[in-house]
């Protein structure tokens, strides 16, 4: 069987390249996966000499979501 899992979301998608928000959405993900050390990166991550424009932030509004994971089917023997 495979270790296969996904998502499909489907919607409608606003842009953004306020440049408080992407330093706020880019605090949220590192904090996600560095916990307690992220902030250390954060500025890192942004002093690359491409504020605002060159950066973009999705926000989507889903209208509906598909989601799969095959290892499920392992688990219950199907």
């Amino acid at each position: 069987m495979f270790d296969a899992q996904g998502v499909v979301i489907r919607g409608t998608v606003e842009l953004s390249t306020d440049e408080t928000l992407q330093e706020e959405m880019s605090r949220k993900v590192l904090r996600k996966y560095f916990g307690d050390e992220s902030d250390q990166y954060v500025a890192v991550m942004l002093q690359d000499g491409k504020p605002g424009g060159n950066r973009v932030v999705a926000k989507v509004r889903p209208e509906s979501i598909f989601a799969w994971d095959f290892r499920k089917l392992q688990e219950s023997g199907g």
